[in-house]
């Protein structure tokens, strides 16, 4: 069912209120009773719940856009969920659900227990890990990736999931994040689709996150969080402070990190400015100048005392 099909069997020419859909749906469903006339039922019932998931999954894609900063690019939310004979099984979030029952609030219980949708799942997410509640958005997104079968693809938006992975990166859950990147990946490749499933600004944000992921787990904590406040929110001026102190501060770690971006991150290496390792006897040139600098200093500071000192015998 299409949703110009939906709408022409409940009567209705638009939907602006999730109320007009239910209010069409009782009217009719006084003249088609299911004892009475089952087939008209069966229409009238599967024309409203494709409205109402519409119009649902439509409301969560708006709300993303507003709190994600219109980082979704203004594109369209994902076909709804097909109803009837061919809809989706639920997912069941309920060993989940048992586990972290102490931590979550209770609209959280309630999304997890009905969720059928990954936008509305992706939706949680991103206000789970709000609340810095790294470890359940973990399980949630690793339960996602587990229970959805590689023939119903078309249904997990690849943009928001790779950004949720960039965003518990910079959180501090490094490790977690790059094994489920690695499940992910291992996922899309089962199903022979990853081209058209990732493609425009997912496959930017794809990238980005299986290049972390290949990153070795000893990199700062600090330095990962500029690195993904650089990709999420475009934050270079503090993440250009932390990269230099950095630096400044750990010189032989920074050559080490500039190594791994240019053979593993070729994305990353791009948007950073990094010194490379002097070669094997070549000269440090930063090194070099400072050394110089300071031997002009103490000529200027000896001159200074020999002009002071013939002042003092003059007198």
């Amino acid at each position: 069912m299409t949703l110009e099909e939906a709408l022409k069997e409940l009567g209705l020419e638009r939907i602006d209120r999730a109320e007009e859909v239910r209010a069409a749906y009782l009217r009719l469903l006084r003249h088609r009773k299911p004892e009475q006339n089952p087939e008209g039922f069966r229409r009238l019932r599967e024309a409203y719940e494709f409205a109402v998931t519409w119009f649902d999954q439509g409301e969560t894609w708006s709300l993303l856009e507003r709190e994600l900063g219109g980082s979704l690019g203004g594109s369209a939310p994902p076909e709804p969920e097909p109803v009837g004979p061919q809809r989706f099984r639920r997912l069941d979030f309920s060993a989940l659900l048992e586990r972290f029952r102490l931590r979550l609030s209770a609209y959280e219980t309630a999304t997890l227990s009905r969720a059928q949708s990954p936008v509305h799942v992706l939706y949680l997410v991103h206000r789970i890990i709000d609340q810095q509640k790294g470890e359940i958005a973990l399980e949630i997104l690793n339960t996602l990736v587990d229970q959805l079968p590689p023939s119903e693809a078309d249904r997990l938006p690849v943009l928001l999931f790779a950004r949720h992975l960039l965003r518990l990166h910079g959180a501090g859950h490094a490790e977690a994040a790059s094994a489920l990147t690695r499940k992910l990946n291992a996922w899309l490749e089962v199903t022979g689709r990853e081209s058209d499933l990732v493609a425009g600004e997912a496959a930017a944000a794809w990238q980005v996150c299986k290049e972390l992921a290949r990153l070795p787990l000893s990199l700062r904590p600090d330095v990962r969080k500029a690195l993904v406040l650089m990709l999420l929110e475009d934050e270079h001026s503090f993440a250009d402070r932390v990269l230099s102190r950095f630096v400044s501060q750990h010189p032989e770690e920074a050559y080490d990190l500039e190594e791994a971006l240019r053979e593993h991150a070729p994305s990353l290496y791009r948007l950073v400015n990094l010194p490379g390792r002097p070669e094997a006897g070549g000269t440090d040139v930063r090194a070099e100048t400072e050394r110089w600098l300071s031997y002009v200093l103490i000529a200027a500071l000896a001159f200074l005392f020999i002009l002071w000192l013939g002042r003092r015998m003059d007198v």
